[in-house]
């Protein structure tokens, strides 16, 4: 894709930013690629994983997804209970003790990777934590997008994208049912949904007015 654009790019986008700072001295090679690689992670897979795994929940919920289509604000809940209930996000932490935990043994060195959202599914932390709530009190927040110097600088703009998105697509895809088998990703790295085969009813097509006849 660098290559593609060449030293002083094709468009006037991001990527031409990054590829003129490059060509400036700013960024080195190895820079430039790594941010390009953190982009399309947090700034893409964490968004469309979220959509579908929102979308996985919803299908359980159906008269939730459809208020989604008539309420934005109500959006803004289903997200933030979405994330709490399954977020794409891992974290990951080093054994510096030799451990056995069910029947596992973990050795000094090992590493070993957690799904954020199982912080959510706490019930010391939330009451019925399995129990999917868009209503629920939010005085335990949720840790999809970090906790102090970890945490995610596009948060805003990630739920924005979000709200408006799930509103939107709740307005298309109506009363969403599992057609196949659903798998999932490891979870290194951008952890979601690797397939989610659904049928849906799509909205009714709207009609165009006519167009305004001018007499004279």
């Amino acid at each position: 894709m660098i290559v593609e654009r060449g030293p002083n790019g094709s468009n006037d986008d991001l990527l031409d930013q990054l590829i003129a700072a490059n060509t400036a001295g700013r960024l080195s090679d190895t820079e430039l690629r790594q941010m390009l690689i953190l982009l399309f992670a947090a700034g893409f897979d964490t968004t469309k994983n979220t959509l579908s795994l929102m979308l996985h929940a919803m299908i359980d919920h159906p008269q939730i997804w459809a208020r989604c289509a008539q309420e934005p604000a109500y959006c803004a809940k289903v997200i933030e209970e979405s994330l709490r209930f399954a977020s794409p996000s891992c974290t990951y932490r080093v054994v510096t003790e030799s451990i056995d935990y069910r029947d596992i043994s973990l050795a000094v060195g090992d590493m070993l990777i957690f799904p954020v959202s199982i912080a959510g599914r706490d019930p010391t932390a939330f009451p019925e934590p399995m129990t999917f709530d868009p209503e629920r009190s939010l005085s335990n927040r949720h840790l999809a997008f970090g906790r102090g110097m970890h945490m995610c600088l596009g948060q805003f703009m990630a739920r924005a994208n979000i709200e408006e998105g799930v509103h939107l697509i709740a307005q298309r895809i109506t009363n969403p049912r599992l057609d196949g088998e659903v798998t999932w990703r490891p979870f290194p790295g951008t952890w979601g949904l690797r397939s989610l085969p659904v049928s849906f009813d799509p909205m009714p097509g709207k009609r165009r007015p006519e167009p305004e006849v001018a007499h004279g």
